[in-house]
């Protein structure tokens, strides 16, 4: 069952689709991620495709748990060959009948249900589906967003580096700085030019990338400029617990009952088959008009399995043996879910931590050493390669809080994806 939030999503995909969205990247208006999540939602074919596969299961299961359909049959039986006619000979009759099929034990029901169980696999499918598309834009937003970001942050420190070379050039035209001063601090801008040439590559790519999921790449200029907030997830333990509702898992459980029900109905071969014939015979009057009596016949067939050892015991052990693989590949699928949590959640957390020492205690002291570096340059305390270094260790310091914090919510959406969202 898709979850209240996914259906709150899809809604307002709809208002976004039908005008809102559009006109806002028509505008050239930042896409925000509630908008991207919404566009993809409602953009995604195979979320329907799920849909209506589920609905064909649904439909097969009804239908597979139904009897076969009766059997007429009319027709003339001991019709004499030298006249053809019916009163001639009084076994000549005209022959009326219907015969029905009864499959073996609880064959019909069990077909259905592994019906409903394959049902339940494509529902499944499509919840998979829906966290994956969740995560997927949510991570492409996320990189969207650091490199749009990072271009700020470069350009900033270009302008700081040129104000820089303005300074190293006054220097040198005075007789208090070097030559080697001046063609650092332009090589130093070069270099910086290359970072953001390579950023802004990488931001076409994420903006690329993106576009996968809601739209045309040309309708997307840009991101909203807001780190998003996501929920914050649960404790390790309850994520651990709710691995076992993960639509991964509940697809394996489903092919399970699939496998389950196979097994059962290869039990159902060891029952007999049971049928009904009943005919009506209509005999004409004799040759001097006497009335000759009807023929009411009723017959009851059996198929009984007498030699089940190569037909019946093999399809059993077989069915055994599919419903213990599948069991096998669900136990691997926890074990591996287990540990793509363990590895969100030790990068949720140690990220986390980094980012909040960088919020704290970094980034100020960082700021402050260029800021006591550039007094000592300009007392000509320091050399201007320690006053090129602080500049540059001041900027990476933001850029370093960027990737971090980028990389926090990356694993908070990967542990979202993990525990479900209501």
């Amino acid at each position: 069952m898709i979850r209240p939030l996914i259906l709150i999503l899809i809604a307002i995909a709809t208002f976004f689709i039908s005008g809102t969205a559009a006109t806002t990247q028509a505008e050239g208006v930042p896409l925000s991620l509630l908008e991207a999540e919404a566009l993809a939602l409602e953009g995604d074919p195979m979320l329907a495709s799920f849909a209506e596969r589920r609905r064909a299961m649904q439909a097969i299961a009804i239908a597979d748990a139904q009897l076969p359909d009766p059997s007429f049959k009319i027709g003339a039986a001991n019709l004499p060959v030298d006249s053809f006619r019916l009163s001639q000979e009084p076994m000549t009759q005209l022959q009326l009948g219907v015969s029905q099929h009864f499959p073996r034990g609880h064959t019909l029901r069990l077909r259905g249900e592994r019906a409903n169980a394959r049902a339940n696999i494509e529902s499944q499918k499509q919840n998979l589906r829906l966290r994956e598309t969740l995560l997927e834009v949510r991570t492409t937003w996320l990189d969207a967003y650091y490199w749009q970001s990072s271009l700020l942050i470069l350009k900033d420190q270009l302008q700081a580096l040129e104000e820089l070379v303005g300074v190293t050039e006054a220097h040198y035209a005075a007789g208090r700085g070097q030559q080697q001063d001046v063609l650092r601090s332009q090589l130093e801008i070069n270099l910086l030019a290359d970072k953001i040439i390579n950023a802004e590559l990488q931001y076409d790519r994420a903006l690329f990338a993106l576009a996968r999921w809601v739209g045309t790449p040309a309708s997307i200029t840009s991101v909203a400029p807001v780190m998003p907030n996501f929920t914050a997830p649960n404790t390790l333990e309850k994520i651990r617990d709710m691995l076992l509702q993960h639509p991964v898992i509940a697809i394996g459980d489903a092919e399970i009952s699939v496998h389950r029900t196979g097994v059962g109905l290869a039990r159902q071969a060891y029952k007999p088959e049971w049928g009904v014939d009943l005919n009506y015979g209509a005999r004409a009057s004799d040759a001097m008009g006497n009335p000759r009596a009807d023929f009411l016949s009723l017959m009851v067939k059996v198929d009984i399995p007498f030699f089940t050892g190569n037909r019946q015991d093999k399809r059993l052990s077989a069915a055994k043996h599919q419903e213990a693989a599948t069991r096998l590949e669900r136990d691997e699928k926890i074990r591996q879910l287990g540990l793509t949590l363990d590895n969100a959640w030790s990068s949720w957390n140690r990220s986390g931590q980094r980012l909040q020492l960088y919020s704290d205690e970094i980034i100020e002291k960082s700021h402050e050493n260029y800021t006591v570096t550039l007094n000592a340059y300009r007392n000509q305390v320091a050399d201007f390669a320690l006053l090129i270094r602080a500049r540059l260790l001041d900027f990476d310091t933001k850029l370093k809080a960027l990737d971090l914090s980028t990389e926090h919510q990356k694993a908070n959406a990967r542990l979202l994806y993990l525990q479900g969202e209501e």
